[in-house]
């Protein structure tokens, strides 16, 4: 079981503010539409939740993969599958969500929704996974969200450049 000392406290508290974060941004995005559009935006939404229900069913989530990684303890697989394997994932989300803004058209944003909801469950569930169905360090057990979380957020802050083409959300 966690050892709930302040790390893991800590730890477990930047993980639900970044998960509400993306939850503020998301529900700000379909806020800021009106009419059909924000029908369609939540449409986007609930398209997300369920494909993180699909990859579940199909055993394809960060969780599981944590799971196999751990499982074998081989280094190489641990690595791929802990850490390459979300950067990789963090940075294509990233870049998507750029291309998105940039273009300002109503169908990149609901990509972006879409892909960022499918991204907040699978954050979730490894969460709700690492705390009641495994034994290691909370610190080992986040590697992923950290590395996918860590990707996206630097991605974006090294190469967005706001092309003033972003009105699917009112910057000020």
């Amino acid at each position: 079981m966690i050892d709930w000392g302040f790390d893991s406290g800590f730890m477990q508290a930047l993980v639900i503010l970044v998960m509400l974060g993306q939850v503020f941004v998301s529900a700000k995005i379909v806020l800021q539409a009106s009419g059909a559009e924000q029908f369609v935006r939540m449409t986007a939404v609930s398209a997300g939740l369920l494909l993180f229900l699909g990859s579940k069913a199909f055993g394809i989530t960060f969780a599981d993969l944590m799971l196999i990684a751990v499982t074998d303890a081989s280094l190489l697989k641990v690595l791929s599958i802990a850490t390459i394997i979300p950067i990789v994932v963090g940075i294509i989300v990233s870049q998507i969500t750029i291309s998105a803004m940039n273009s300002g058209e109503d169908f990149a944003i609901r990509i972006v929704l879409l892909i960022s909801v499918l991204m907040l469950t699978q954050i979730s569930y490894l969460n709700y996974f690492v705390l009641t169905k495994t034994s290691l360090p909370l610190d080992q057990a986040l590697l992923p969200n950290l590395c996918y979380s860590l990707s996206v957020c630097l991605w974006a802050v090294f190469n967005f450049k706001d092309s003033g083409q972003f009105h699917g959300y009112n910057r000020y």
